[in-house]
């Protein structure tokens, strides 16, 4: 080896080093500016000490349950299921848990798998809820639903299910761009930096405004800083990368066909992540499988229109005999 070629390589990796410090060092400083995230909803607060990690909820009013499951990404949280609670919460028992790894559920460092969070569903609805459910569930989440409501279906009474992911083929697996972004997430320090670029308040808005919600409008500076804040809590990186990996795929549709409790399958006419055009001609026919379209609404149906949402599943709900518990 040559002095000069001697000399380049140690050069490349002293720079290597100094950028490898300097990102760490932007890493540091991210997580110290995050203090530690509130509730994301004015409710009674809960802990259940489950085996995979302690799990965090919320719980208001009183009636038949209701669990709502938020969806999987970077920023995920009960904050989005916030409005469908507070408007389901007269004349039902809500549970909105912060699913494990996200929010303000305990985040462990490790693999995170579909199996993990159905598993999450199936003894969250024995033990703290201790009775069958109704489950309201978004896109990746409406997914392990079903599964888990195959698996036993005394569990779950009903299901409302919003944008499921793995109905069409197009959605079945994750996408490759996804699995490329995951490869980075898991280098040391530099996949905690992509991970924070990823999880930007700029990039947070630009995914809701392009990608989730029809109406740019809709995305308020609370919920990105909500989301940017529950982005940067210690280990918030592992279920997001097991998430973007495939881990947490599954396929639904043989299980969908399945089930016996009364489904309703609620998309927003301008879902661009998930539309219900790629799905349709998946679904299986039966009298107790209802969709609901909504227009001029997105991929998050339960909060970008949250009154019609809710006035859409107590409907479905009160036909299938689960009417609100009324006052008395």
């Amino acid at each position: 080896m040559t002095r000069r070629f001697r000399n380049a390589l140690e050069g490349a990796a002293g720079l290597a080093a100094g950028a490898t410090a300097c990102a760490a060092a932007a890493n540091a400083v991210l997580s110290r500016r995050a203090a530690p995230l509130p509730p994301a909803i004015d409710a009674e607060q809960g802990r259940y000490d489950w085996d995979g990690g302690a799990v965090s909820y919320s719980v208001a009013g009183r009636g038949k349950p209701i669990v709502l499951l938020h969806s999987h990404n970077a920023a995920a949280s009960t904050y989005e299921m916030k409005q469908a609670f507070q408007r389901l919460k007269d004349g039902y028992r809500v549970f909105a848990p912060d699913l494990p790894g996200y929010g303000r559920s305990e985040r462990r460092h490790r693999e995170y798998f579909a199996h993990t969070y159905i598993r999450f569903l199936h003894d969250f609805v024995s033990d703290v809820v201790g009775a069958p459910a109704i489950v309201v569930a978004a896109s990746l989440s409406a997914s392990h639903a079903i599964l888990a409501a195959a698996e036993d279906p005394g569990a779950f009474s009903h299901l409302v299910l919003a944008s499921p992911t793995g109905i069409s083929d197009e959605s079945a697996d994750a996408p490759e761009a996804m699995r490329r972004l995951s490869a980075i997430a898991r280098v040391p320090v530099w996949g905690q930096a992509a991970f924070n670029a990823l999880a930007s308040k700029a990039s947070i808005r630009w995914f809701y405004e392009n990608r989730v919600y029809d109406n740019p409008w809709a995305v308020t500076h609370e919920m990105v800083d909500y989301a940017w804040l529950s982005a940067h809590q210690p280990r918030a990186l592992y279920a997001p990368a097991s998430f973007l990996n495939g881990n947490l795929w599954g396929d639904p549709r043989a299980a969908l066909a399945s089930i016996t409790a009364p489904a309703l399958l609620i998309w927003g006419a301008g879902d661009r992540l998930n539309p219900y055009a790629q799905a349709a001609s998946s679904l299986p026919v039966r009298e107790s499988l209802r969709v609901h379209l909504m227009p001029e609404c997105g991929g998050a149906a339960y909060d970008e229109k949250a009154d019609e949402f809710a006035a859409v599943v107590r409907a479905f709900l009160a036909e299938h005999g689960a009417p609100p518990e009324t006052e008395g």
